[in-house]
């Protein structure tokens, strides 16, 4: 019975350990998903800031158009509207980059505010097959491990229950 008991704890050890391990992995995930939201707010920035540009040009020739005479108020009235409201969207682009940045922070405790991120994420790693992906996530998968320990820790606890009976 002593050594089933003491198998058993060993066995709650490597469920805390792997336990650990998946929360390492659950960080590493939240803070790849942030960078990549930051990167993705970013180039939509950008690009709203081309858009704007391009709207702010369309309005100056609009406007001197209607100071010669060859166009009416409704052109110009419609430009400016459309350009607040890519102005309203990036402000909102705004908050949405400073909510993943306080994310972030808040999750890593390093502020990334002004950090310029790479575009450019090449490992140099070839690409295998779907399959060794499909194995390497089988084999390394902390859940499954987590399970299997669990179903053990439960036959050893079914095999201690049996040892009951025994007598001393």
């Amino acid at each position: 019975k002593i050594r089933t008991g003491a198998k058993i704890a060993a066995l709650d050890e490597e469920v805390a350990n792997l336990e650990y391990t998946k929360g390492e992995l659950q960080v590493i995930n939240g803070v790849e998903r942030l960078y990549y939201g930051i990167l993705a707010v970013r180039k939509r920035k950008k690009e709203m800031e081309k858009k704007i540009e391009l709207t702010e040009r369309r309005l100056y020739d609009v406007q001197s158009a209607m100071l010669s005479g060859k166009a009416v108020d409704a052109g110009v009235l419609g430009l400016e509207a459309d350009l607040s409201g890519k102005r309203q969207e990036l402000l909102s682009l705004g908050n949405e980059e400073r909510d993943y940045v306080g994310e972030l922070k808040k999750l890593t405790g390093v502020d990334f505010t002004d950090v310029v991120f790479s575009d450019s994420h090449s490992t140099g790693e070839e690409i295998a097959s779907e399959q060794d992906y499909v194995d390497a996530a089988a084999e390394n998968n902390v859940d499954l491990k987590i399970s299997a320990a669990q179903v053990a820790k439960s036959e050893m606890g079914v095999d201690a229950a049996r040892q009951n009976y025994l007598p001393d």
